[in-house]
């Protein structure tokens, strides 16, 4: 079971991860459930013992702030610690750094991205987030400069998905996946997790 926080993930992750990791959840009995919000310790409880049999990762934001440009930043806190206490051999905990959207939002992913946001009508903001990605394209990895363009295009990511409804950007991320190229790490690691033989 692949637990969730709501339904931006449980729409787009079956097919993110289908066509990134070329792996299909259901065919390997993995279930994908939003429990609408974060209050994931009770289901971590209910699998912990593993009477139910089942392997359980939870898949949740960290919902520290956006990393900012300063290097000196020391906001490593340790993130959701009260679910990292509840992780059992039945149950481990997968988090994004920040928010699901910010976390897809990849330049890799940009077209994916890019196509999401023009198919929901938002023309402006799909031609400012394709001039951003283009742009931090063009230098190379580990300029600061082109780092904090990344940033840039996670956030106005964020916005655009907001603004459309973040189910609704996660449709229609998930009509546009073959244009994505990589899945956020903490998700291919939880994938990985439960499909493990």
């Amino acid at each position: 079971v692949l637990l969730v926080e709501g339904a931006a993930e449980l729409i787009l992750l079956p097919a993110l991860v289908k066509e990134m990791m070329e792996i299909d959840l259901e065919h390997h009995g993995v279930s994908v459930v939003s429990i609408n919000g974060t209050h994931f310790s009770p289901f971590m409880k209910l699998f912990s013992d593993g009477k139910l049999g089942k392997r359980c990762a939870v898949l949740g934001d960290a919902d520290l702030p956006a990393p900012s440009h300063d290097e000196d930043d020391e906001s490593a806190i340790e993130p959701r610690e009260e679910l990292q206490k509840l992780s059992s051999p039945s149950v481990r905990v997968f988090l994004g750094r920040t928010t699901f959207e910010r976390e897809l939002a990849d330049l890799e992913n940009a077209k994916m991205i890019v196509a999401a946001v023009a198919s929901a009508g938002l023309q402006r903001a799909s031609q400012r987030l394709r001039a951003m990605a283009d742009e931090a394209l063009k230098l190379p990895p580990g300029d600061p400069r082109r780092n904090f363009l990344e940033e840039d295009f996670r956030s106005a990511t964020l916005r655009a998905a907001v603004r459309i409804g973040k189910a609704r950007f996660a449709q229609r991320c998930a009509a546009a996946v073959k244009d994505g190229l990589v899945i956020p790490e903490y998700i291919s690691e939880a994938v990985d997790w439960l499909t493990a033989k």
